[in-house]
């Protein structure tokens, strides 16, 4: 429950502010989503496979954050 209310202030804390969309390379931010959440559990067998190469327009800060969570989720859900 802690985390839950940890990442809704950091989204309300990222929602008030002016969006900066830049070109983010997504493939290497995923990657370093994946590098910080495969250690957590070494029990579990989690594999991601990333393209390469996955640029996109946006801002980096709410990105990572989606993408964290969605990544979380599917390392605590999947056998």
């Amino acid at each position: 429950m802690g985390e839950f209310i940890d990442v809704l202030l950091q989204m309300s804390r990222t929602s008030r502010c002016q969006a900066r969309r830049k070109r983010i390379d997504l493939s290497k931010t995923i990657q370093h989503i994946a590098d910080q959440l495969l250690p957590r559990d070494s029990q579990r067998n989690v594999h991601f496979t990333i393209t390469d190469g996955i640029f996109v327009n946006g801002d980096l800060e709410p990105l990572a954050a989606v993408l964290e969570n969605l990544m979380d989720n599917a390392c605590k859900f999947t056998s």
